[in-house]
């Protein structure tokens, strides 16, 4: 007779509970450094921002038609018209309507005026590019302004799938047509 008798069914289940209970092994990552990862990550996200905003300070400083300012967001404005200090500042919760322009930072047009045609917007409630969400804010209704956006803003490192590429700066020519308040 031999020593383990595979018909006994009790004997059968101690060799496999003796077999299973061996540590499990721990299956590490193929790269286990995440924290270069995100070091190189931030790095090269440092280095697509500087370079965009090298390109639309020199676009900025060579316009000598508009008064660039620099936002706190990190994009820059000019007003193309104001119509007066007294009109009626967007604010948030406005329902307003706009159009817009896209450029490529050397004012390449990509989308004209008509393409997206008039835009109803309810300010700082609904889901917006960036630089459109905080440059409308700047504006009164019938203003019409120029923002330099930097892709982070803009349409980030997707690009919009069709005409704007991956980190592309953009030139965005914004008009405030109508507020309609609530």
């Amino acid at each position: 007779m031999s020593l383990v008798n595979f018909r006994n069914p009790f004997l059968l289940l101690m060799l496999l509970v003796t077999i299973s209970c061996k540590e499990p092994q721990a299956q590490y990552p193929i790269n286990k450094s995440k924290k270069n990862n995100a070091s190189s990550s931030i790095t090269r996200n440092k280095t697509i921002y500087s370079n965009e905003m090298g390109f639309i300070i020199n676009r900025v400083q060579s316009d000598s038609t508009l008064r660039f300012i620099p936002s706190e967001k990190g994009f820059w404005y000019a007003f193309i018209s104001r119509l007066s200090n007294d009109n009626k500042e967007v604010k948030p919760g406005d329902l307003i309507h706009f159009k817009m322009k896209i450029e490529s930072i050397n004012q390449q047009l990509i989308y004209d005026w008509d393409v997206a045609g008039v835009i109803p917007y309810r300010v700082n409630k609904e889901d917006i590019l960036p630089i459109l969400r905080e440059g409308i804010q700047l504006m009164s209704l019938g203003d019409k302004a120029v923002f330099y956006s930097p892709s982070h803003l803009g349409f980030g490192y997707l690009g919009d799938g069709n005409k704007i590429g991956v980190n592309q700066p953009l030139r965005i020519s914004v008009e405030v047509l109508k507020t309609l308040n609530d």
